[in-house]
């Protein structure tokens, strides 16, 4: 019928109109996205990667998907719960020489021992 065809037709145009309106808006606050995201990738990395956890088995296939290795790069791990690292809540002295650390074999891109 007509006018089933017609508002088929209104309803595809709606969420044509909606996605380019969406797409504008997310161009235009980039930067607040960016921003938002990379909070979330270093949260994500620093506090909610622990072995054998779901947030774990997800951020292993992202890093091998998109051939990356944290949130900015391999650093990212030497202050994450994955080492074993606790922000120090008393003054103190302390070394500000780095410590060594570990990665996930997913930042090798494969899983390998040696990585």
């Amino acid at each position: 019928s007509t006018c089933l065809l017609a508002l088929f037709f209104t309803v595809i145009l709606g969420f044509f109109i909606a996605e380019i309106s969406l797409l504008i808006y997310f161009y235009l606050k980039e930067d607040v996205f960016r921003s938002v995201l990379a909070y979330g990738v270093d949260q994500t990395v620093r506090e909610k990667y622990v072995n054998a956890t779901i947030p774990a088995k997800i951020w292993d296939h992202v890093q091998i998907q998109l051939s990356c290795c944290g949130s900015e790069g391999p650093q990212d791990w030497a202050k994450s719960k994955f080492n074993g690292f606790q922000e120090a809540r008393e003054i103190g002295i302390g070394s500000t020489k780095p410590l060594p650390y570990f990665i996930p074999d997913s930042c090798c891109g494969t899983n390998s021992s040696e990585c």
